[in-house]
């Protein structure tokens, strides 16, 4: 894991329109020998910016049958969250809060049927959940593109928590899409999409696009009062999600084995200071702590060691380390470039895979 500093800056007055909601995750179960073919998964892919006049009926009508409202009980109190359908075979994307230590958890689906589902596995440090149910006849999600996410576009944010007939919405406006959000316990997530909305406030739900493509998943991480969003200046009522892109590839890993397979360099990192980046006339992201017999501690890296790139993936700060590797697989060959002493170095691990 890493500790990222800074991040861009907030630009923009408030624009409110809106994006459609709804974030489902389903993957395929790993197929054995002698298991029967696997059923047809559809996932279908779209741009942010086209079919743009949909009104927020319109967006919510689209998203609405591949969002369920899933009711958790722990130790007799029940509690409600929102998930997305990612794919037809019945999976799917939640937070990791919303059914973490839960006794039972239950699916609802917008048309009024209902179904236990199995927690698949959790991915607890980016807030990331799959579930499985036997729920057939379902529509997966749309996904959105967040690649081209710009500061000032308007999204639909969409809830089920307090109603499975009658979803929560606010219009939002992008502020950034690559902010680093400290939230209580030491938690921390990177790359996330900050969106600032009305006063509407609910735990979690779904980031849509226009088009009634699924752009997001909210966490509630970001509803804690003592979470900090470093390097921006954030709008009242900023919610924060984790983009649909890295979500599915994390519930994908998850399906597949079990556990988030998670590329790992076993450091933790800062962003470096104003004076530092103008003596070495480059930014990059420090070395702070370094996990003994890790994938850096094997290839010779040092605390106070400068990371200035991955490969051909330059590096200015912590956050863009970590999204070098989620850009990479467990396993593979990456090549170092770092400054120590003031001249720059190279070497190569494997990355291994997220304890």
């Amino acid at each position: 894991m890493v500790r990222s500093g800074p991040s861009v800056l907030l630009p923009l007055a408030l624009i409110a329109l809106v994006l459609g909601s709804g974030l489902t995750l389903a993957a395929l179960s790993v197929v054995g020998a002698f298991d029967p073919p696997p059923a047809r998964i559809v996932v279908e892919k779209i741009e942010t910016n086209t079919d743009a006049n949909l009104t927020t009926s319109e967006v919510v009508d689209r998203v609405r049958p591949t969002v369920v409202r899933i009711e958790t009980t722990r130790g007799g109190v029940v509690s409600s969250g929102t998930g997305v359908i990612y794919r037809s075979d019945g999976y799917v994307l939640t937070t990791a809060d919303a059914v973490a230590r839960a006794d039972s958890v239950l699916v609802i689906t917008t048309d009024g049927r209902s179904a236990p589902a199995r927690v698949v596995g959790i991915d607890f440090t980016d807030d990331i959940a799959v579930l499985s149910t036997n729920l057939t006849d379902i529509e997966s999600a749309v996904l959105g593109n967040t690649d081209e996410l710009e500061p000032g576009e308007t999204v639909l944010a969409l809830s089920l928590d307090t109603s499975v007939t009658d979803p929560i919405t606010s219009r939002e406006v992008i502020a950034d899409s690559s902010r680093r959000l400290d939230a209580i316990g030491g938690s921390t997530l990177h790359d996330m999409i900050a969106a600032a909305g009305t006063e509407t406030r609910f735990d979690d739900g779904v980031m849509c696009s226009d088009t009634g493509a699924v752009l997001g998943i909210f966490t509630t991480r970001a509803a804690d009062p003592t979470a900090t969003a470093n390097g921006g200046v954030d709008l009242p009522n900023t919610r924060f999600a984790t983009s649909i892109d890295y979500a599915v590839k994390v519930a994908d890993s998850i399906v597949r084995s079990g556990v988030a397979r998670i590329p790992w360099l076993g450091v933790m990192s800062d962003d470096l200071d104003s004076i530092t980046t103008a003596r070495l006339g480059r930014s990059g992201t420090i070395l702070s702590e370094i996990s003994a017999d890790g994938p850096a501690d094997v290839a010779g890296l040092e605390v106070g060691d400068v990371v200035v790139s991955i490969d051909d993936s330059p590096i200015s700060s912590a956050t863009s380390l970590v999204v070098a590797l989620r850009s990479r697989e467990v396993g593979d060959s990456v090549t170092i470039s770092y400054i120590r002493d003031g001249a720059q170095r190279v070497t190569t691990t494997i990355l291994g895979n997220r304890p």
